[in-house]
């Protein structure tokens, strides 16, 4: 992982997303995107690029066909097939959809992709090294990222008012309706897939260090899961999300360091005499969401080296919470 100081950090993470090469140019009007999977997240991406820019969206496809204003195909089609697309936004379960992005990339289509990238440390390296290989974008849109809580956070590293991260913690409990139920699309399997992910993007974006060993375990009744991650400079993460709760609690992000600690948009710190100071964290609110930096973006602009590795770490700590849940051990880092 690039590393990178804390006030580096912050600063980069106050508008929400790592810097990007902006055209407003021929590449901006020349990219027209295709929708593969028409679930909820599917139609949800659907609707807000109807929004942002109605011709932006060229196409839809799923395997299973259903009525729409928009002519839809078979996902095999926009590979298969010449298609007006020249990038395809992959909507389709994280479990399902590794092998259509090696695919659309191999066919020289740009592939826009929720976190995770890829279930593995290993699929996300090679999912890059592929599309560095075929001249072609892979990208992440981590909508997410726009969480107040998180600018903050990243704002208060910023400050180097913390000193050196020792820990973070994340912490929710919630209710959601379709936790726990085989008869819905987000089936408790699919718990860690889904709400796992953004949170451990949202991590790799908080700390600079490398992972050093992951563990991890399942609340079946509660439909949730929890996990400890230790990394190489000594610091510390646990991250517990339980989907089952009729009386909800969020912490948001909680982070110690060296000199202080961060909570709720507010910076603790200690005086020589030890005496507690609050202090509220400025930072604000992103100007623009993932969606409207995509419409202003080269889609052929290389993703950035910190970028790059903040997708890899997000799919490694997808793998490793999974393979500890699996076997109920341990997993050190650098076995995956």
């Amino acid at each position: 992982m690039e590393k990178r100081s804390q006030a580096e950090l912050g600063n980069e993470k106050r508008n929400g997303i790592d810097k990007v090469s902006i055209d407003m140019g021929m590449s901006r009007q020349s990219w027209r995107l295709a929708i593969a999977g028409l679930n909820l997240r599917g139609h949800f991406f659907r609707e807000r690029w109807q929004l942002l820019n109605p011709g932006r969206v060229v196409a839809l496809a799923d395997d299973v066909i259903n009525s729409s204003s928009m002519p839809v195909v078979r996902v095999s089609e926009l590979i298969n097939r010449p298609t007006n697309c020249t990038a395809v936004l992959v909507a389709l379960p994280v479990w399902d959809r590794g092998s259509l992005i090696a695919e659309l990339l191999s066919a020289g289509l740009s592939v826009l992709v929720e976190p995770p990238i890829a279930t593995s440390r290993a699929e996300a390296l090679a999912l890059f090294e592929l599309a560095h290989a075929r001249d072609v974008a892979l990208r992440v849109v981590a909508l997410r990222r726009s969480e107040p809580d998180f600018h903050a956070a990243a704002s208060a590293l910023g400050t180097g008012r913390l000193g050196r991260l020792d820990a973070l913690r994340w912490y929710a409990a919630e209710y959601a309706v379709w936790a726990g139920s085989t008869a819905t699309q987000y089936r408790r399997s699919e718990t860690l897939a889904v709400a796992g992910p953004p949170i451990f993007d949202q991590l790799a974006g908080l700390t600079t260090a490398e992972p050093h060993s992951v563990w991890a375990r399942e609340f079946p009744a509660e439909d949730g899961f929890a996990t400890d991650i230790a990394f190489q400079d000594g610091s510390t993460a646990y991250i517990e999300l339980r989907r089952t709760a009729r009386v909800g609690l969020r912490t948001g992000w909680i982070m110690e360091g060296a000199a202080g600690s961060y909570h709720q948009r507010r910076i603790i710190t200690t005086t020589a005499d030890g005496e507690l100071v609050d202090e509220s964290v400025t930072a604000d609110n992103p100007s623009i969401d993932p969606l409207q930096e995509l419409e202003a973006m080269d889609m052929l602009a290389p993703m950035s080296a910190a970028e790059r590795s903040r997708s890899i770490v997000t799919a490694g700590l997808l793998e490793s919470v999974r393979r500890s849940i699996t076997t109920n051990a341990s997993v050190a880092w650098d076995a995956l």
